[in-house]
């Protein structure tokens, strides 16, 4: 009997774990748009600390095609977070905040960058369930050590909610495990 309920356990967090890696999330409008607006390096490692120092200038409202933004006042934005680990291709920062004006205040959960050819691809889950999504031009150091990047350009705002289908998927299969169980059990 608890051979079994560890083998429907074990067959139920393997369904969740497939339907959470399938159920991506995207940033969706409203969403700033962020940029660096200027000359200079304003991504940066020195440490285990990891900064982006833009400035959030527009709100997406539609990604289109066309891209549909209204302007906004321009306000500082600014995440700081520390290096957490690597796994030779991406390298991931936890913890630190997250600062738009009024816009928001939160902290980041988790943060990977990636880089080829000196191009840096980056995406940040915050706390309150907003993320950030991005890239920047690594102008000198590499994403091992100390760095500097420029050409920032990103947009951080609400996530795509997982599709209602992914958790009709999961709770049809669930469904099944307690049916077979039954059977079982009666066999």
């Amino acid at each position: 009997m608890l051979y079994q309920r560890t083998k429907i356990t074990a067959i139920f967090l393997a369904a969740f774990a497939f339907i959470s890696a399938t159920a991506n999330a995207d940033v969706i409008p409203p969403a700033l748009d962020i940029d660096d607006l200027g000359a200079g390096d304003f991504v940066s490692r020195v440490g285990d600390t990891f900064t982006i120092d833009g400035t959030a200038f527009a709100l997406i409202t539609d990604f289109g095609p066309p891209l549909t933004t209204i302007d906004i006042t321009d306000v500082d934005f600014l995440l700081n977070t520390t290096f957490d680990s690597t796994n030779g291709i991406d390298y991931f920062f936890t913890g630190g905040s997250v600062t738009a004006g009024s816009y928001f205040n939160t902290t980041v959960t988790t943060l990977s960058i990636s880089s080829n050819l000196g191009l840096a691809s980056f995406s940040a889950d915050f706390a309150d369930g907003g993320r950030i999504e991005g890239g920047f031009l690594l102008t000198s150091g590499d994403l091992s050590g100390d760095f500097t990047g420029s050409f920032l350009t990103a947009k951080a705002g609400p996530v795509v909610p997982v599709p209602a289908a992914v958790w009709l998927f999961g709770s049809g299969l669930l469904g099944l495990v307690a049916v077979a169980r039954r059977k079982k059990t009666a066999a």
